[in-house]
This record gives structure tokens, sequence and C-alpha cells, in this order.
């Protein structure tokens, strides 16, 4: 009986072991699947806004000793001389006009410009061919110099043609191994008072062209205008100088360069001597005065960011270079824009093709301020958590920033009444309420959770499942 009974027992005890271990509680082990989503993406752009530089206007008259007495000046120092020339700075809009300084009107004068202008009167020439114009200006013999005279007829004879501009920096240089000695009668009696004198009267005559403010302080009987310059053309030139290279004993020259440096508050050295070896620093002291012009750029509209990233528009922020933040009421977002100038002065221009914000009556920038944006891509929302295997559904454990959500907050995808295996899904949704799918994608490959609206993670948070497999990968 023992036996049999025993038997019985194994029987009976049969049925309840199958049904303790149905096919969904053959588990292989506990397994955990993690989804660590990325923190919120978070950019910048630090930009400066701009200017035009507008070249200074420079009209130089050369006025070239063609005398015979230019003979007995070494070919060495004529060469250094006659590459004057190509110390004219390029920052500058120059007008050139080279003349011999023993001659009449515009015979034998030559002209070139950076810009390429061609004014009436005179002949044409390539900056390059300069040198060897001035090497081949005809011999004077005979004659009295008069260079102060020659500068001043020169440029008022030609002001309508426009090669001495309106407004220009105008700047006479003058090279002789002599000085003016058109004071001097008969070819004998010339002495230092006399010359300083002619050098005042030619000084009046240049500043009456000059224009401006001066009071004619520097007239006497060498000038040929009034007082008040009354009837005379004026340039109204922003600067004049008189650079002349001359020997040390050209008085006439020289006071000529004084007055007209000192008559503007300038520092008196725009006389070099003619002994010196290099005259590459001649135009120095006038190029540190002669100021670039600037035009300022207005902007109403900002770069934030390229096509290629999604801002978040409520978390732009704008500061300006000191530091300081725009208030809300001086910037709007206004999305994604093509070919959207951000200039409006002095003309529309610069565009961008990107994010873009609008700036707002302060907020507007000009020359020379700069703008750094900031900005947060928009918030990442995930309706899916990740199970790498197989799972037994009545295991499962889902946790969300380690917190255990309840069973009625997710369910498995399923295929009928058994897990769905995806080689490829993108868990990344729009919204909690819209689980359409966001890009960019986040895709996995395995078997997934679906989650409760309510239960939606986000940036920087994580879903964990704990579950027992059933040992199958898909």
């Amino acid at each position: 009986m023992i036996k049999n009974n025993r038997k019985w027992i194994l029987i009976l005890l049969a049925p309840l072991l199958f049904i303790s271990c149905n096919e969904e509680q053959f588990g292989v082990g506990k397994q955990n699947s993690s989804v660590q989503t990325n923190p919120v993406e978070t950019g910048s752009t630090f930009v400066c806004s701009d200017h035009t530089l507008i070249r200074p206007p420079v009209d130089l008259l050369f006025l070239w000793d063609n005398s015979t007495s230019t003979n007995y000046i070494h070919p060495d120092k004529k060469a250094a001389l006659n590459n004057t020339l190509n110390y004219i700075s390029d920052r500058f809009d120059y007008q050139v006009m080279i003349a011999p300084l023993v001659g009449s009107g515009n015979n034998n004068t030559y002209f070139f410009s950076r810009a390429g202008s061609t004014p009436s009167g005179v002949t044409h020439i390539s900056k390059s061919s300069a040198v060897s114009v001035i090497e081949s200006l005809p011999l004077a013999t005979g004659a009295a110099e008069a260079g102060g005279a020659r500068a001043r007829d020169l440029i008022k004879n030609n002001m309508n043609n426009s090669i001495f501009r309106p407004n220009a920096y105008t700047i006479v240089v003058l090279l002789s191994n002599e000085d003016d000695d058109s004071y001097v009668q008969n070819d004998y009696g010339s002495n230092k008072n006399e010359a300083e004198k002619l050098g005042n009267g030619i000084t009046h005559d240049l500043l009456c062209l000059k224009g401006g403010t001066y009071n004619g302080s520097y007239r006497n009987s060498y000038s040929s205008y009034s007082t008040n310059c009354s009837g005379v053309p004026k340039l109204n030139a922003s600067m004049m100088r008189f650079l002349s290279i001359t020997p040390s004993g050209s008085f006439a020259y020289r006071k000529i360069s004084r007055n007209i440096a000192i008559s503007q508050n300038y520092s008196e050295s725009d006389w070099t001597n003619l002994s010196v070896s290099s005259f590459s620093n001649i135009f120095d002291q006038v190029n540190s005065v002669i100021a670039d012009q600037v035009i300022k750029h207005r902007y109403n509209y900002w770069p934030v960011a390229g096509t290629n990233v999604e801002v978040e528009p409520s978390s732009i922020r704008v500061f300006r270079n000191n530091g300081t933040q725009l208030e809300s009421d001086e910037f709007s977002y206004i999305g994604k824009q093509v070919n959207k100038n951000t200039r409006y002065h002095p003309s529309l221009g610069e565009p961008y093709t990107g994010h873009m914000i609008e700036l707002i009556g302060e907020g507007e920038v000009i020359f020379p301020s700069c703008l750094r944006v900031t900005y947060n891509a928009p918030a990442a929302y995930y309706g899916y958590c990740h199970l790498s295997s197989q799972p037994l559904e009545s295991s499962i454990e889902v946790k969300i920033n380690g917190v255990k959500i309840a069973n009625s907050k997710w369910s498995l995808v399923k295929s009928g009444s058994s897990p769905r295996y995806f080689s490829s899904k993108n868990i990344r949704i729009k919204s909690a309420s819209d689980f359409s799918e966001a890009t960019p994608a986040v895709n996995r490959s395995g078997y997934f959770v679906k989650l409760d609206p309510s239960v939606v993670y986000t940036d920087s948070q994580t879903c964990d499942v704990t579950y027992h497999s059933t040992g199958q990968v898909n």
C-alpha cells in the first residue's frame, strides 16, 4: 500500500508542478535594459557688426625739378627720389598729377589714379609707368624757378576737371635742388629775408585755395589773392600739405612747408633735406593724420543659429559685448529665414539663412557692437522604453528616473498576443500628447513598452526596465 500511495502522490503532484511552470514563467535570468537620454542641447553665436571703409580721397601734385641743374644730382639719389611715387599708400583713393617744376600750364603733365579716372587736360598714365615719365620730363633752361606759384596755379586750374577734388586731402610734393627764386631781379640779389617773404605770400594763396577758416595773415606783396580770399575757388580741403625735398638753403620752399603745416596745427616736418639718402618715410606724418572714413552699419535683424539645429524660442537670451542683456521687448524670435537682410543702413544687406531674431528699439546694433545669442534646443520627449530581449510580460518592472511606475502606466508593444520585435524603432515622440515620431530619430532594435502620456520622459532622464527574458532575441 505504501508504494501504491507514493505513486498516487506523484501523480497528484505532477499536474501542480506543470501548472506552476507554465510557458510564461520559464525565465532566463533577470535582465535590465536602460535608455539614458542626452542633456538638452545648448548653443550660442557671437557675431559682430561691420562697417564700410571709404578710402579717403587724397590728391597729390608732384612738381619735379626739370632744370638743367638736376644733372648734378647723383643717379642713385635721383632714382630714390623718383621712387617716392611708390610710397603712396594704397589705402587712399589717390589721384596724382605729375608736372615739371619749370613749365607752363598743363604742358607735359601726367595723371594716374587708383580709380582709373580720366580727367581732361592731362596725359593719362598707369602708376607703374610714373617713374619713367618723371625721368623723361623735358629739361628747361634759362628760366627762373617759381615753384610756389607753379603749385598754386596748377591746383587752381585743375579744380574744374576734378583732378583736385572738394573735401579731399590735398598734398603738394615738390622736388628741387635750388630754391624758388622768382623774386630775384636780373639773376642777382637773392637773400633769406626776401625768400621767406615770398614763402609767406605763396602760403596765403595756397591757404585761400584750401578754404576753411584762414584769416589772411600771410598775405603780402607776393600774394595774388586778396586778404579775405574773395573770388578764389575753394577746395574746402580736409587737409593741405606742402612737402618739399630741397637743399637746406631753400628758404622760400621751407617757409611754405612750415607755414602750411603749422596753420593746421601739425608739427613742422614737411621739409626733407635733399642730402639724405632715403626718402621712404616722406609720407609718414601725412599718412598718420589722414583718417579713414568709416560708415557704421546698423542692424535690425540678427542671426541665432543655422538651419541644421532646432531652437526653443523661449530659451533665447541676447547679450551685448559689454555683458548687459537685452530685455525681452528689445528682440523677437522670427523663426527660420532664407536670405534675410540683417542690415538696414547704409543699405539693405548682409543676408542670413537660419534662425533669426528681430532687434527692436534700443536692441538694434550699430558698429562696432557685437551680440552673443544663447539658446537651447527644444525639449526631446520619449514615449517608449527599450528591452533588448523578448520579455516575460508579467516580470516587467519599469522605472523612470529610478522611480517605479505603476503597471497601468505602460503597455508591452505586441504583435497579436506576443511581444513584437522591431529591427529599428524611433523611441522619440513629438510631445506627451502627440506620439508621432520626432526627428532627429533615436532608434533602437528590440522590444518596447509604450508609456502613458503622464510618464513620458525627456532630456537627461532615464528609463530602466527589468524583466525576465524568454531567451529569445527576436
